[in-house]
């Protein structure tokens, strides 16, 4: 998996790229996470992102609002939240990916008002194919 961004640190772009079938088995574990998890990510050059980030960090809370919390922090990717709220991504993970997705093919998780899979946040993730 590679964790790449644009730079932006105020309003960062995040790409979240491997093959279709990783990105299926990534939503895989969201969806039966039991235990907070660092998945660490591979190193990639990219024209249009500039820094790859080291670790998926997934931060498995008890509490809270069943929305997905994302933040940069140390050159990590955090993700945080309930099993619900990681099951929300887990799933669309799974939907969109499982099927034959080419490369390239990609969704965005941004904010907004009324979604309700990420919880507020500067932060701008896209999920896609990269082979």
């Amino acid at each position: 998996m590679y964790l790449l961004c644009d730079g932006d640190w105020d309003n960062p772009e995040i790409e979240i790229s491997d093959s279709s079938d990783n990105l299926v088995k990534l939503g895989t574990i969201l969806n039966g996470l039991d235990k907070s998890l660092e998945i660490k990510a591979s190193y990639q050059e990219s024209e249009f992102y500039p820094y790859c980030l080291g670790n998926l960090v997934l931060n498995l809370m008890v509490k809270g609002d069943d929305l997905l919390t994302v933040k940069i922090a140390e050159r990590h990717l955090i993700l945080s939240g309930t099993l619900k709220a990681f099951n929300k991504i887990g799933q669309s993970l799974i939907n969109f990916f499982e099927d034959d997705v080419k490369e390239g093919e990609h969704f965005h998780l941004d904010y907004s008002d009324g979604n309700t899979v990420p919880a507020q946040t500067n932060c701008h993730l896209i999920f896609m194919c990269s082979g």
